[in-house]
């Protein structure tokens, strides 16, 4: 399977990164190719891919001759007492016998209704649905080292957010204590600052280890050791110009589990010709040529040896079985029927899923132009709230009620963005564009 085509696709599609020093951090093709290369599930749907393309053969769907060789020894040594027509006896102790035969024989189907054909055609078709669902095994996998790494990506911007945050709470608490020393304020300011400053570290602490469990998460789908250290981007670029058409048009020859149901559908029309192929007679050739001799210390017939060819025609053709074979082409049709509407099924949810993905996405993408006005807003206020406090003309509350609006609006975007970053995502999975 091409790796390479498909990170290289995922890079043009949807993961652009910024990044000031790009040298030292893993990027969202790389995590791919690794994650192809060395996951266990895809090594398995390619051995089961191997295992099918093995079946695919002309012997193994009838078609071709069988040749064995066939060999035989035996011998006796039995007391004998023998009368014979003209009056004679022949009496032995321990008359020994031998008998040997060798041969090679042919059995050959000439003809079978076809369903040799059908057969071959059916296992063909399954190496092709093995390829599909390879396909559909790396596009899951590319896209939970997506989402993992977009998680993560998150979690990083929030930590270094809630870190230049805290830079504000060491000025906060640096004013606050002038004021306390100044008597202009009490303690309880001081104190409260201090507490809020222990929030962010806590929810800092829990932003860490958050990211720390998701980078575990990435190495264990790359399958590298846990504690395996990479740096991540600062961001990831978000797709603007995308349309509900595009992916929808995409996903009726893209969508991998529709290829698949498509792919089974034929299957079970090929099965119904292979079916219907058992009213049809069966002639086989039989040849062979075999080397026969035999030993008597006793008897008519003291030895005997004969070799040579022989061959033949055998035509077998049922008359009746019970009515099994109408049943099973009675079977082979509705489990065709079926696979049709799987077929029809499968595409509709897939739309379905697409409408709501890209109205999610929609919704994201006016979450973040809402956010980053409400950013510049709350920084904005945060500024003249902090001016204020630091000139004695307020006391602490509007300037913390200031500096929650600014985190939270913060939050907010990182959230949005994020969620924006997953709806792409889920749009390319659902076109089978990954």
């Amino acid at each position: 399977m091409n790796f390479q085509k498909i990170t290289t696709r995922v890079v043009a599609l949807i993961f652009s990164f910024s990044q000031i020093n790009a040298q030292t951090i893993l990027t969202p093709p790389e995590a791919i190719a690794i994650a192809l290369e060395n996951n266990l599930g895809i090594k398995i749907a390619e051995n089961e891919r191997q295992i099918a393309k093995n079946n695919a053969t002309k012997a193994n769907a009838g078609g071709s001759p069988e040749i064995n060789f066939v060999a035989g020894l035996g011998g006796s040594n039995v007391n004998t007492r023998q009368e014979f027509a003209n009056g004679q006896e022949q009496n032995r102790n321990f008359a020994s016998a031998f008998n040997g035969n060798a041969g090679v024989q042919l059995t050959w189907t000439l003809y079978d209704g076809k369903r040799m054909f059908r057969t071959l055609d059916r296992l063909n078709a399954i190496v092709q649905l093995s390829d599909f669902q390879l396909q559909l095994a790396a596009e899951n996998l590319t896209t939970d080292v997506l989402l993992t790494f977009s998680e993560a990506v998150r979690q990083n911007q929030i930590i270094a957010a809630t870190k230049k945050n805290l830079q504000f709470y060491d000025e906060r608490i640096r004013l606050a204590q002038a004021r306390v020393d100044a008597g202009t304020v009490g303690k309880p300011i001081l104190l409260q600052t201090q507490i809020d400053k222990n929030v962010q570290e806590s929810l800092l602490f829990q932003a860490e280890n958050a990211l720390a469990a998701l980078k575990i998460q990435l190495n264990f789908l790359m399958l590298k050791p846990a504690n395996d250290i990479f740096n991540l981007p600062d961001s990831l670029v978000l797709n603007e110009n995308l349309t509900l058409d595009e992916f929808l048009q995409a996903a009726e020859t893209g969508n991998r589990q529709v290829r698949i149901a498509q792919q089974q559908a034929r299957i079970a029309e090929i099965t119904i010709a292979e079916t219907e192929a058992l009213y049809k007679p069966r002639i086989n050739l039989n040849a062979g040529y075999n080397f026969a001799r035999s030993q008597n210390q006793a008897g008519f017939q003291l030895s005997n040896q004969n070799y040579g060819l022989n061959a033949g025609v055998t035509l077998v053709y049922n008359i009746f079985n019970g009515h099994n074979t109408r049943r099973q082409v009675q079977n082979a049709k509705l489990l065709a029927t079926n696979a049709k509407i799987v077929t029809q099924q499968s595409l509709i949810s897939i739309k379905s899923d697409i409408a709501v993905a890209f109205s999610q996405w929609q919704t994201a993408r006016q979450m973040i132009v809402l956010e980053n006005k409400n950013l510049e807003l709350t920084r904005e206020n945060l500024k003249i709230s902090e001016d204020r406090f630091r000139l004695g003309g307020s006391d602490i509350l509007p300037l913390r009620e200031a500096q929650k609006s600014f985190e939270d609006a913060q939050i907010r975007l990182i959230n949005a963005r994020q969620q924006a970053k997953m709806g792409e995502i889920r749009l390319f999975q659902l076109s089978g564009r990954l």
